[in-house]
């Protein structure tokens, strides 16, 4: 046996049998990457599916020269196009960050849109004060909302203050300002910072319905966001606001995103404004209230911990919070039956009934 594995080992050193070497990969050609890119820019749809997948695929596998390729076609407007752009450069991943920073300051503007929005695919964060730099020097719009959407989401600090500067842009500066400001104002619900929520606040005031729009629903979004509002919300009924406030309704409708019960006071408050405007936005802000606060006390009720023998304390405690709500809401309920004997605004009679029916909803 010592005699046959000597044998061996010096059969194997020796080089064994001689075996062919394989040849490496025969790097694609100019007309075959343009095949590939032509299938794989095709509509991703049936029967294409496959081939599609494959054919970007492909391109991956292509490496260094299919990523060469790729960058070629960064200027490209088309949407079928850039959803190839985007799984391939996906595919290549940090690879491929190198060839987009050279080019994230390219004279075409296309190419520099699509180099921020590739970046934003590949999600790679190493990238971050690069982008931040790279915002200070870029002149178009649409590039600066590609860069922020991703900084947002990374909610990278230093990026909050041209986010900020974006906002601000009017409609004399650049023509697609407020369409723009839609993709802009909700990236600063992801900031809990005080500057992010103050311009929030004050976009409440902004002259397009569909900015002041945004603005409400980033702020609704932000624990913070929404008990600034209610403080502004008491400042106005108290008459201690500072002039130039936004307006009643709007505030109103980011204060019924709390879940915290025990403040109904507020809309009821509003209830009792002598502008049928600001009642009805005040009947249909308390409805939204208490309808979230029912769904965040069973939520609460259904995750407390069950106990062995009996109710557990957090159990008890739910229920406890649960019992005194409705007692909230039959007490409220009671209020405004001997309150609304009066209205008579059509806009405000239609929000009181909605939010009776809600009471009573609750109450059953």
């Amino acid at each position: 046996m010592r005699t046959l594995l000597l044998t061996l080992c010096l059969f194997l050193l020796a080089g064994g049998p001689t075996v062919a070497a394989q040849p490496a990969p025969k790097a694609p050609t100019q007309a075959e990457l343009e095949e590939l890119w032509k299938t794989g820019s095709l509509w991703q749809v049936g029967d294409n599916i496959p081939r599609v997948d494959a054919a970007r695929q492909a391109l991956v596998d292509a490496g260094e020269a299919g990523l060469a390729f790729a960058l070629t076609k960064l200027g490209s407007s088309d949407s079928l196009q850039y959803r190839c752009l985007e799984v391939v450069f996906k595919g290549f991943g940090a690879r491929a960050l190198p060839g987009l920073l050279e080019r994230m300051a390219h004279e075409e503007v296309q190419v520099r849109r699509n180099v921020a929005a590739l970046l934003g695919a590949i999600d790679d964060r190493s990238v971050a004060g690069q982008m931040v730099d790279h915002l200070k020097k870029e002149a178009d719009l649409r590039c600066k909302v590609g860069h922020l959407q991703t900084l947002a989401r990374w909610k990278e600090p230093t990026a909050l203050d041209p986010l900020i500067e974006c906002t601000c842009v009017t409609q004399s500066q650049e023509p697609l300002a407020e369409r723009l400001k839609v993709r802009l104002v909700p990236l600063l619900g992801n900031f809990e910072d005080n500057k992010a929520i103050a311009r929030l606040i004050e976009l409440l005031s902004d002259e397009a319905y569909f900015v002041r729009d945004a603005a409400r629903d980033a702020l609704k979004q932000s624990a913070a966001g929404v008990v600034k509002c209610r403080r502004l919300v008491e400042a106005i009924q108290g008459g201690t606001a500072e002039p130039g406030a936004p307006a009643l309704p709007l505030l109103l409708s980011v204060c019924a995103a709390s879940v915290n019960r025990g403040q109904q006071d507020l809309f009821v408050r509003a209830l009792a404004s002598p502008s049928a405007e600001i009642r009805a936005a005040g009947a249909r802000s308390l409805r939204a209230y208490l309808e979230n606060v029912h769904a965040a006390l069973t939520l609460r009720g259904k995750g407390a911990e069950k106990g062995q023998q009996g109710p557990s304390e957090e159990e008890a405690a739910a229920l406890a919070e649960f019992r005194a709500f409705q007692k909230d809401l039959a007490d409220l309920k009671r209020h405004l039956d001997k309150q609304w004997n009066q209205e008579s605004d059509p806009g405000a009679l239609a929000a009181r009934d909605e939010l009776w029916a809600t009471l009573e909803k609750l109450l059953s």
